[in-house]
């Protein structure tokens, strides 16, 4: 179909009906106008720049293909021969306006910020619903001191948002291109989701209300993050902005690139399939689940859920509540692992791999220490490094015994002991034998300690 290319006597049509005021369109306080398409292959080129937008309520309502095309505005006017000629403004809100727009894709706006949209009345009100934005020549197409609300459907953006307003997703399914930018004072994910690109940076206040989403490059975060819903950071860097809870609700932070935390994730945390992300334990205050690659140190005081690898970042505490869940796979990676903490604990460890050094509490009044228990599939070594005597009874007869490992039959995990534990009489034996076994470096999951 043909572009429909309106002009009257008076000049461009979109920038007289933009511009018309109340005395000659309605009776009554309230002005409402209405620019609309009838189809979606319908084009508009503009041949003046748009200018300042009169009116309480606009509304420019474009049509939607089945096939996802949309009513199209075309900023770039064009000459006597049809050939693209020069490119235009578009809507000066320094009014105090309300404007939808639902179902249009705009292009070739000019260079300048706010080429397409310059909302510079705080009070002034855009509405996006099912709109993209494309082919233009401002990197910040939108600049905004007012209020920017994605209401609905799918509004992509290939150029920024620029200003001190305030954006809204509020229902919108909100994809902004690789290497393009937000800012305004606040970004506000109330329902729906943002999904930023690669490089693009969200200069703002993040919140993600629960039900909602945001998908943002870790390297794009500038400021702190409330999350009480689903936030995804993808591509490799620093998690450098806390993310906290959204009045007491706390979101989950999903890991799909390679990602090292430097703050407190006041969040459930996801690892998915791919994703590593590299933490103190303590860092994170919610639920951990990790379905990918988990480097931890710090204290751990929760079960680590999902069917990935915790590996010992160097050293991590076993504090109370800490465990694997039997899908997990524990790679101590050479570690050093402690949960020495004057209290005899019962830890699972899922399915534990390589070697590690431990320290344990024993209790030696009531023959017992701090139990490791992992699956039958376990492989590796747990060498005992330092052990921490619970109270003052250290009576330890002939016959004193603990069980430090249960792996539920498996030899292929053994026990060792360091040579400095070794010097103070301690011996590993077979649980199936009374008398004393030879002292070995290496040694099945089963032996005990006794003297």
């Amino acid at each position: 179909q043909t572009p429909v290319d309106i002009v009257t006597d008076l000049g461009d049509t979109l920038r007289l009906w933009n511009q018309a005021d109340g005395d000659h369109l309605t009776e009554g306080d309230d002005v409402e106008k209405e620019f609309a398409f009838s189809s979606s292959a319908d084009e508009y080129i503009s041949r003046d720049n748009v200018g300042v937008t009169t009116g309480d309520k606009l509304t420019i309502r474009g049509v939607a293909g089945e096939d996802g095309s949309l009513s199209t505005i075309n900023l770039r006017s064009v000459d006597s021969e049809g050939n693209p000629d020069r490119v235009r403004s578009g809507f000066e809100m320094s009014n105090a306006s309300d404007m939808t727009v639902e179902n249009v894709r705009f292009k070739n706006s000019d260079y300048n910020d706010g080429s397409l949209f310059d909302i510079s009345n705080s009070d002034a009100v855009l509405h996006l619903n099912n709109v993209t934005i494309g082919d233009t020549l401002s990197s910040n197409a939108i600049r905004n001191s007012g209020l920017v609300d994605m209401s609905g459907g799918v509004v992509k953006l290939a150029s920024g948002i620029t200003g001190d307003g305030k954006t809204e997703v509020s229902g919108a399914r909100v994809e902004v291109e690789d290497g393009i930018s937000l800012t305004q004072d606040a970004i506000e994910v109330k329902s729906g989701s943002l999904i930023m690109g690669l490089g693009g940076k969200v200069n703002s206040d993040l919140t993600v209300r629960t039900g909602a989403e945001a998908k943002v490059d870790v390297n794009g975060l500038t400021s702190q993050v409330v999350n009480g819903g689903d936030l995804r950071l993808f591509s490799d860097g620093d998690l450098s902005q806390e993310v906290v809870a959204d009045d007491g609700v706390k979101g989950t932070t999903h890991i799909l690139g390679t990602i090292a935390n430097k703050v407190t994730l006041d969040q459930d945390l996801d690892v998915v399939s791919g994703g590593k992300f590299t933490t103190r334990g303590e860092q994170v205050t919610g639920a951990m689940n990790n379905d990918g690659e988990l480097l931890l140190s710090g204290s751990l005081s929760k079960v680590v859920s999902g069917a990935g690898t915790t590996r010992v970042d160097e050293n991590l505490r076993l504090a109370q509540g800490a465990g694997m869940s039997d899908s997990q796979t524990f790679d101590l990676h050479d570690g050093q692992i402690t949960s020495k903490d004057d209290e005899i604990v019962r830890y699972s460890l899922g399915t534990m791999k390589n070697e590690g050094e431990f320290s344990l509490d024993i209790d030696a009044a009531n023959k017992l220490s701090d139990l490791y228990e992992v699956t039958s599939t376990s492989s590796g070594l747990v060498k005992i490094v330092d052990v921490n005597f619970i109270g003052t009874d250290t009576n330890i007869t002939e016959d004193f015994k603990v069980q430090v490992l249960n792996t539920h039959g498996t030899d292929a995990i053994q026990l060792s002991l360091s040579d400095e534990i070794k010097s103070k009489k301690y011996a590993v034996g077979e649980t199936s034998r009374d008398e004393k076994d030879e002292v070995k470096e290496r040694t099945k999951y089963s032996d005990l300690y006794y003297n």
